[in-house]
């Protein structure tokens, strides 16, 4: 099984990705054995300019792991 990577959500700024890491991790300890990243991404909207958001994500080892990940992250 190959590692994974869970998508946390998409924010306006890296601080503001930073802050979701800091309060999940309080929340959920567990998430700060997994790596993380966060990686702009450019959304374009129909007609308007591209805008940048930071996507934060999360690596796993497995595919299982991450819907686990996710299950839990859902019933929250």
């Amino acid at each position: 099984d190959r590692g994974r990577l869970v998508q946390l959500g998409a924010f306006p700024s890296r601080d503001e990705a930073d802050d979701a890491w800091r309060r999940l991790t309080r929340r959920y300890p567990y998430l700060r054995t997994k790596p993380r990243m966060v990686s702009p991404v450019e959304v374009h909207g129909l007609g308007s300019r591209p805008a940048r958001l930071y996507r934060l994500q999360l690596g796993t080892a497995s595919q299982a792991q991450s819907l686990v990940i996710c299950q839990q992250l859902e019933r929250a």
